[in-house]
């Protein structure tokens, strides 16, 4: 299977190329507070020109212990060599496609020229635009003060996928998505908050970010009416400033006020989106998996107590019904048990049936159109597949690579409830056998998978050899020679 890069054929003419590169420091050389201390995001080179993309394990730790999901925090140099693997021509064409989520947005009134106010006629301060786009949308935008936004740019191109190899300290599921955006000198989406954590990556350009260190809650986020873009009306109490450079990159925890303004038309950035299940949702799924897996349609229904029925619904009495104590508009608390104890029935799940449920749920895809139609995600034939593991297994300088936007997680044995460990996929499972150990954490670990690694464990595991070859012809896993890798 050759490596292919997915063609972006739709360009932008208002939107052009520019170089990237360089690294940051702080202005004028001053130290800067709220300045994570420390290079948390390595790159290893390796043999053949490959680079490991990885990260420091001590300052991991430390970041996980003082910021995540406590505080903003700016990283200097966090990417001190990086390139955007796209240009604004690239994401614009991405942005035309109709499998891909994307957005324009123009702040109106941050415009200078009264020719260009001029062209917002009846449109709010902050206008939003839904993609996908034509070349001549892009023909109708103002000079300054827009943005535009690319969802899930990593199920899609290959380079901003290796992106997310470097935030492993955090759990696959936990990963989002890597949305990227263009914009104009005064561009930007307002003041606002968001519901997940984010690592906001500068790839060129240059952008300043406001961002305060007290969260808003939803009930106390007041924004602008009327106004299709999501926007604090009364912004929010600053309580840092940065401008960030080429390779510096800006962590913001959920529910905290930021703000970013592109300082030129050059400005693109990369949101590594990390999103916890939200509890309404997780809740409203695990009813839907209840009532699909629990409830029986021969007892779909809660049953009546007799003695209750006697005694308050008929009551005593005479038998002509003089004296009844009749009372069939009575709640009894016997009723109300009853229903209680059909929920708890419901409810009552041993922790291996919840922990599978789980895992199901939180690899599911995030969005519909992950992956869909991609080249790279080519479904392969049974015949194809077992000849790719044979590459492996001959030691031919073969690898296997993750379908871009796949979720990859697992549960132990010991979690799980079963035998051996549990590989989930975009909410698929995988049951493994007793002896494959160390199989799922390997599958699990990174976007490429080795050669030489998957050759050693297709000798220790028996079973190895069916769960590739069965990967493979679904599409979740594709092959890539070593020098590509």
């Amino acid at each position: 299977v050759e490596r292919r890069r997915r063609r972006v054929c739709v360009a932008a003419s208002r939107v052009s190329e520019l170089e990237v590169g360089g690294s940051a420091v702080s202005e004028g050389g001053v130290k800067e507070s709220g300045v994570f201390s420390g290079q948390l995001l390595v790159e290893k080179e390796l043999g053949g020109g490959g680079v490991e993309r990885t990260y420091d394990i001590r300052l991991a730790t430390r970041f996980l212990a003082d910021y995540w999901q406590k505080r903003p925090v700016l990283f200097r140099n966090a990417l001190r060599f990086f390139s955007s693997p796209l240009s604004p021509d690239e994401l614009a064409g991405l942005a035309c496609e109709q499998d891909i989520d994307s957005r324009l947005i123009i702040h109106w009134e941050g415009l200078e020229s009264q020719h260009e106010r001029a062209k917002k006629g009846s449109h709010p301060s902050w206008e939003l635009r839904i993609g996908p786009f034509v070349e001549s949308d892009f023909q109708d935008l103002p000079e300054k003060c827009y943005t535009l936004l690319v969802q899930e740019v990593n199920g899609h191109i290959q380079e901003v996928s290796d992106l997310l190899d470097h935030f492993r300290f955090l759990p696959n599921w936990r990963l989002d998505d890597v949305m990227v955006s263009y914009a104009t000198e005064g561009g930007g989406v307002g003041p606002h908050v968001d519901s997940f954590d984010v690592f906001l990556l500068q790839a060129q350009g240059r952008r300043s970010w406001k961002t305060s260190y007290t969260p808003i809650l939803p009930e106390d986020e007041n924004l602008i009416s009327d106004c299709d873009v999501r926007v604090l009306k009364n912004g929010f109490a600053v309580s840092e400033e940065w401008i960030l450079e080429p390779g510096d990159m800006l962590y913001v925890p959920p529910r905290i006020p930021h703000w970013g303004v592109s300082l030129d038309d050059s400005c693109m950035t990369f949101s590594i989106g990390l999103r916890a299940p939200e509890k309404r949702e997780l809740v409203r799924s695990f009813t839907d998996y209840l009532v699909q897996n629990k409830i029986s349609s021969r007892e779909g229904f809660v049953r009546d107590n007799t003695d209750d029925l006697c005694e308050y619904t008929v009551g005593r009495g005479g038998d002509d019904g003089e004296g009844s104590t009749a009372d069939p508009g009575i709640l009894t608390k016997e009723a109300v048990r009853e229903a209680q104890r059909s929920i708890r029935e419901i409810l009552d799940l041993d922790d291996n049936e919840f922990a599978r449920w789980y895992a199901r749920y939180v690899t599911l895809p995030k969005r519909e159109s992950l992956g869909a139609g991609d080249e790279l995600n080519t479904v392969v034939s049974k015949s194809e597949a077992t000849g790719i593991v044979a590459e492996i297994a001959s030691g031919a300088g073969v690898s296997l690579r993750h379908r871009e936007a796949a979720v990859f997680s697992y549960l132990s044995s010991e979690c799980a409830g079963t035998d051996g460990d549990v590989l989930y996929i975009n909410g698929e499972s995988f049951p493994l056998t007793p002896e494959s150990n160390g199989t799922a954490k390997l599958v699990c670990s990174r976007k490429v998978l080795g050669g030489a690694a998957l050759q050693e464990q297709l000798l220790k595991d028996p079973g190895f050899e069916k769960l590739l070859v069965q990967l493979i012809c679904m599409g979740l896993l594709y092959c890539v020679y070593d020098d590509d890798a």
